[in-house]
């Protein structure tokens, strides 16, 4: 329902003299980058490279060392380097350093973290599974996603309905790396069941749960490994504003 926050969501205190705004806990003139947004929680990131974070903090998500709900942003402290790109799943939250390392917090359940194991982190914890840096992350609820430095393609967490696209619906609990995405990536997304990978060249796929329109593929079974969008081609950030030439993927 539009407007309705639980844990405070919306950064905002409830009731009389308490009501703040979700600026707040930000110092002012700070600007934000970013900001991702969990099921009831919300990771944001100023252009000073600071983390912010609030909202329902029951499985450590917020990344403050317990499980108090923030009503008003608070700067995650326990990062020691600038970031440069977040994401929040269900109950969990990524971000990515200025150096390249990879970190992730709050729920561990099915592996979603990248750390081995199903532990909570209720601070950010870097990903040493990770062996390249990493320039993008992406979170689903119970999966998670990172782009190296190389447009290498690494997936961990639940393997249900193929989320992962490795081929089958195994579960990971270290980054692995996409295989079947033959060319260099450069953006990927995370749904619920689900992944939507875009390459240099303006190629996309999508994977995940298919017995449904999420996909937009004419699924009628769960795709365990990406598969290309035959007739879809994204234009690419120079290409903007400029005429595609046609060809058989945007006809």
């Amino acid at each position: 329902m539009p407007g309705v926050a639980t844990a405070g969501a919306l950064g905002e205190k409830s009731g009389g003299a308490g009501v703040g705004s979700p600026s707040a806990g930000i110092p002012i003139g700070k600007q934000l980058r970013q900001v991702a947004c969990g099921e009831a929680h919300i990771v944001a990131w100023s252009r000073d490279g600071r983390l912010f974070t609030y909202g329902d903090h029951s499985s450590g998500q917020l990344g403050h060392g317990d499980k108090e709900d923030q009503y008003l942003p608070k700067r995650v402290e326990g990062l020691q380097e600038r970031v440069c790109n977040v994401a929040a799943g269900r109950c969990h939250s990524l971000s990515i350093g200025s150096s390249g390392a990879l970190y992730s917090w709050g729920w561990g359940g099915k592996g979603r973290l990248g750390h081995g194991d199903e532990e909570d982190q209720l601070l950010p914890r870097r990903v040493e599974g990770l062996q390249e840096r990493a320039c993008s992350v992406a979170a689903g609820d119970f999966h998670s996603l990172a782009i190296g430095s190389s447009g290498t393609l690494y997936s961990w967490g639940t393997g249900v309905e193929g989320r992962l696209g490795h081929g089958d619906e195994a579960g990971r609990y270290l980054p692995t790396q996409v295989d079947g995405v033959a060319a260099r990536v450069c953006a990927v997304t995370a749904g619920t069941d689900h992944s939507v990978a875009i390459a240099t060249d303006g190629r996309a796929w999508g994977w995940g749960f298919g017995r449904d329109e999420s996909l937009g593929l004419r699924l009628t079974e769960h795709q365990l490994e990406p598969l290309e969008y035959n007739r879809l081609l994204v234009a690419r950030r120079r290409d903007r504003g400029k005429r595609i030439a046609p060809n058989h993927r945007n006809k």
